[in-house]
């Protein structure tokens, strides 16, 4: 099950809009092939947003989809169409074995530029050695609006990475490496900048196929705490 928590340190806000905030979202991913989704609404600026995996064997994708204002897509997340806007996945740099040299190279750096401890996403590979980190994060410019993350796999990805591709046009459907990460798993990630929670809509009750694996929609909850 799927459970999303909002903590907001937020600096002299006021109910018209998003001021410097922190928005920390927990979640589980399920099973290959699920994802899950969270909303937040952006007033401009840089807004980052990283994520921690919490432990070995979740090679994670973070993506950024804008509403299509007046659209209605039904099946989708609040039944309305979303444009891809950008996505971010583990951190480039990590530890890996060298063939060349037949040695580790950077098995000393173990964070990412964020401070986050690195994972690895690719658990049960037949090399034996770090192969990959699961942390995504990166700092995005000029969002403003209501937005949708989706968190999935790093191989069901969107059906092309071009801005203003609509999530109707389907996703690569790839199957997850299964035997190569644990499920469930646990994960959290923050969102900082001028942002704000989004009221929770309802989602369908259908749910939407991508590929060859339907995404599981979980029931959500969550708590808020403000700043003193």
């Amino acid at each position: 099950m799927k459970k999303l928590l909002l903590a907001a340190a937020v600096l002299g806000a006021s109910a018209s809009g998003a001021q410097a905030a922190t928005l920390t979202y927990e979640g589980t991913h399920q099973a290959p092939n699920a994802v899950e989704y969270y909303w937040f609404h952006a007033d401009g600026g840089d807004v980052t947003i990283v994520m921690d995996t919490l432990s070995d064997g979740f090679d994670a994708t973070l993506t950024i989809w804008q509403k299509v204002d007046g659209s209605y897509v039904a099946g989708q997340p609040d039944d309305s169409d979303w444009a891809f806007v950008n996505y971010s996945v583990g951190a480039d740099t990590h530890a890996y074995f060298d063939e060349s040299t037949q040695t580790f190279k950077n098995l000393d750096i173990g964070y990412n530029v964020f401070g986050v401890a690195l994972k690895d996403g690719w658990l049960g590979s037949a090399s034996l050695f770090p192969t990959g980190s699961s942390d995504p994060g990166a700092v995005f410019s000029g969002l403003s609006g209501d937005y949708l993350i989706t968190v999935n796999g790093t191989l069901n990805d969107p059906i092309a990475f071009l801005p203003g591709e609509l999530m109707s046009a389907g996703w690569l459907g790839y199957e997850d490496y299964a035997p190569y990460n644990t499920y469930p798993h646990d994960y959290k990630f923050t969102i900082d900048g001028n942002v704000s929670e989004v009221s929770q809509v309802p989602l369908p009750a259908a749910v939407w196929l991508f590929g060859t694996a339907l995404a599981g929609l979980g029931t959500l909850s969550r708590k808020r705490t403000l700043a003193a």
